[in-house]
């Protein structure tokens, strides 16, 4: 994506500090963001404006990371990267994800230099 063209982003967490440190953060690196605060949110979004790439919470209200994946993956056949991020920490979790339909997993609290670095990777193919 260049500047003509920058990469639309749906960022999908319940926190509206994390929403805005990421937002400013991805705007500044040149990506359009569009912000929905539960899965149920996002849907909309999906299939209103077709994002380039999905971050995702997992622990929200309404509708969690993992139940709004199983759709996006199932009822959508939606092929779109999506980085998780979650404050979740157990063994075989990552590997549970990806097998869900996940691209990536980061852990919070994140490094804004590195998830900028997996953001960049993500739209890049």
């Amino acid at each position: 994506m260049n500047a003509k063209n920058p990469a639309k982003i749906l960022l999908v967490d319940d926190d509206p500090a994390l929403q805005e440190l990421i937002s400013i953060s991805l705007e500044l690196n040149g990506q359009q963001v569009l912000v929905a605060s539960n899965g149920s949110e996002a849907m909309s979004l999906v299939d209103a404006q077709a994002p380039d790439l999905i971050i995702l919470d997992l622990v929200m209200p309404v509708m969690d990371g993992v139940c709004f994946i199983r759709w996006l993956r199932q009822e959508r056949a939606s092929a779109v990267p999506v980085l998780i991020m979650t404050g979740v920490a157990r063994p075989g979790m990552v590997e549970e994800l990806k097998s869900s339909g996940a691209t990536e997993v980061v852990r919070k609290p994140i490094d804004v230099t590195t998830f900028l670095d997996k953001v960049n990777q993500l739209l890049q193919g």
